[in-house]
């Protein structure tokens, strides 16, 4: 005998079923209703570097042992507990002779999106880099703060904003062989040509000029990396949009089908283009509609 884990209500199963899993439902009605309540049951835990509340998914629970409320706490506690992931970026990480401290990569997308990502010497974007990220660079060396992690804080010091600049893959080679910023601007260096690569496509983020295959990808990429919605980045790039009917009207954003609808309810009579004469006659139409509307609502 065994209970429903949703209504408790008792059930003859025999042993083999009763080793195979550990939840028994008397009807697929108590199964669905026990998903859902499941799914819908935030869990609350502790942020594991500072201790803040976090209220997680039970899915997101399973992902891994520990849980942080940021990158930064993240990165601050895997420095302290010589925790080291295997990724191509190992600067993420303490340990290595390239890390930056835990700030580093806030600061990197904050001095990218203050130069508007684009190289502060010859003025080329990530389509001018073979489309990778460009890089920033400390003015004053990053060694000269003397930085050691868990005995010091000067990696704030190197990493503070007026200290970094943004430059493409070229510029950051010429400065790193000794040439000094003044120098290399008085090069008036030219972006690099573009190169389309297989992988690279025809879609561009207008913020970063990161390209994709697809459009949606655009978007979804404005959303996560930038935090601008679909419904921002085209009101922001490319203007609200506005009814076809030629009333001018702007047309409100549909959360269901995730666009702007060509037409304004009721705006859509007879098809997509229209003269200026026909849109005179189609507005002394629904003029007169209303009214009939109103009349017999009265």
């Amino acid at each position: 005998m065994v209970r429903c884990s949703f209504c408790s209500k008792s059930l003859e199963r025999n042993r083999f079923r009763i080793n195979k899993t550990e939840h028994h439902f008397c009807n697929r009605q108590c199964y669905a209703n026990w998903k859902y309540q499941q799914s819908n049951s935030s869990i609350t835990l502790r942020c594991d570097n500072c201790g803040l509340e976090l209220n997680l998914m039970p899915h997101e629970t399973k992902r891994s042992k520990h849980h942080f409320c940021s990158m930064k706490c993240s990165s601050e506690w895997r420095v302290r507990h010589r925790i080291f992931t295997g990724s191509k970026n190992p600067a993420w990480c303490g340990g290595f002779d390239d890390y930056y401290g835990p700030n580093w990569q806030e600061q990197q997308r904050k001095v990218k999106e203050r130069d508007n990502y684009t190289c502060q010497i010859c003025q080329a974007t990530r389509l001018n880099n073979k489309n990778k990220e460009l890089s920033v660079h400390h003015i004053i060396s990053f060694d000269n703060f003397g930085y050691v992690p868990d005995q010091n804080t000067n990696y704030i010091q190197a990493n503070e904003r007026s200290n970094l600049i943004t430059l493409c893959m070229r510029c950051h080679r010429i400065i790193e062989n000794g040439v000094s910023l003044e120098q290399a601007k008085l090069m008036d260096l030219e972006p690099l040509p573009q190169e389309q690569s297989p992988k690279q496509g025809d879609y561009e983020c207008l913020i970063c000029h990161r390209c994709f295959l697809r459009q949606r990808d655009v978007y979804f990429h404005s959303k996560r990396v930038h935090s601008i919605r679909k419904n921002e980045y085209i009101i922001k790039f490319f203007g609200q949009p506005v009814c076809a009917c030629g009333c001018s009207k702007p047309t409100q954003y549909n959360i269901h089908t995730k666009r702007f609808p060509l037409y304004i309810n009721g705006h859509n009579l007879r098809g997509k283009s229209h003269s200026e004469a026909t849109k005179h006659k189609m507005s002394e139409k629904r003029k007169i509609w209303w009214q009939g509307q109103l009349r017999d609502i009265s």
